[in-house]
Order: structure tokens, then C-alpha cells, then sequence
């Protein structure tokens, strides 16, 4: 998956967008960035969940992240496989649930219910309510193959969720 990729690019630009301020000799701009909390980025590491055929399979990872805005983000790639093309990208449907937490409390959610596509990116952004633990949680995340056929089955991920302390 390419999540790693676009965080290190987004981190790099941040960071020279920073120094650059930093070096201006602004002395806002140094309190700030001084007063800034640090980033934070809990991940899962990158899954593979497969049907009981063993011929669909849903490559996945979540993280709930503070840079560029507090935000939870749920990357998706749907598989099938063929004794022709071996392992390969495939459009799929999309359904199932998100949510932001801060304790027990609800503060954002969203369904999912996308249609035909290979890959999906959702990112589920939010204010915070102050500093604390959050948690960005999934439920119910099913692939369903565009070609369902006795081989290729749905994909439902394992409810899942991620922890942080931030805001």
C-alpha cells in the first residue's frame, strides 16, 4: 500500500515549509511552531483479509493521525484471484461504518457505500474536544466483488480499533 509514501512526501514538504518559516527570524512564527503539539500516528500494520474461498482478498490499513488536521483514514485495495493473472487489483463495492471516539462518546461517523472501484482511500475528519485518548474504529467493512461468482466471495475486515493520545 502507498500510505507510508504519502506521509513521508507530506512530512518532507511540512517540514521544509517550517524551516523555512523558522528561518525567516519571525518570532511568531518560532512560538508557534515552538507551542505546536507534536504530530501524532497510530497504525495498524498493513493487513490481508481474504474470503473463505481464498480468492478475494482485501489488503488494508487504518491510521488515526494530527497532521494536516485530526483525522482517522482507512486505506483499501480489493484482490481477486485467477489461474491466468495470478493475484490482481479488482473493482469491488464498497460498505460498512467509521467512527472518531473520545471515550464512549460518538464525535463523527460515516457510512460507507461506494461503488465499483479497486481502491479507496476515506479519510473521516473532526474537531477536538480537548486533549485525551481518541479512537477511530471501523465496523462492518465488506468488499463485494462487481464479478461475485462461487470462487469470488465478499471480504467483511475485522472491526478494528486504533488508539491515541492527542488533541
Amino acid at each position: 500500500m502507498k500510505i507510508t509514501t504519502r506521509f513521508q512526501l507530506a512530512a518532507t514538504l511540512s517540514g521544509a515549509a517550517l524551516l523555512g518559516t523558522l528561518l525567516s527570524g519571525s518570532p511568531s512564527a518560532s512560538a508557534a511552531a515552538a507551542k505546536a503539539a507534536p504530530r501524532v500516528e497510530v497504525c495498524t500494520e498493513p493487513q490481508d483479509t481474504r474470503s473463505t474461498s481464498d480468492k478475494t482478498a482485501v489488503e488494508w490499513r487504518m491510521c488515526l493521525d494530527s497532521y494536516s488536521g485530526v483525522h482517522g483514514s482507512l486505506e483499501v485495495k480489493c484482490l481477486v484471484w485467477s489461474l491466468l493473472n495470478g493475484w490482481h487489483e479488482s473493482r469491488c463495492q464498497w460498505f460498512g461504518g467509521m467512527e472518531i471516539l473520545k471515550g464512549d462518546e460518538v464525535i463523527e461517523e460515516r457510512r460507507i457505500g461506494l461503488a465499483s472501484v479497486s481502491e479507496l482511500r476515506e479519510v473521516l475528519r473532526f474537531n477536538c474536544q480537548e486533549h485525551g485518548t481518541y479512537n477511530f474504529a471501523i465496523r462492518g467493512i465488506r468488499a463485494q466483488p462487481d464479478y461475485p461468482n462461487a470462487d469470488y466471495l465478499d471480504v467483511t475486515l475485522p472491526d478494528t480499533t486504533v488508539t491515541a493520545e492527542m488533541c
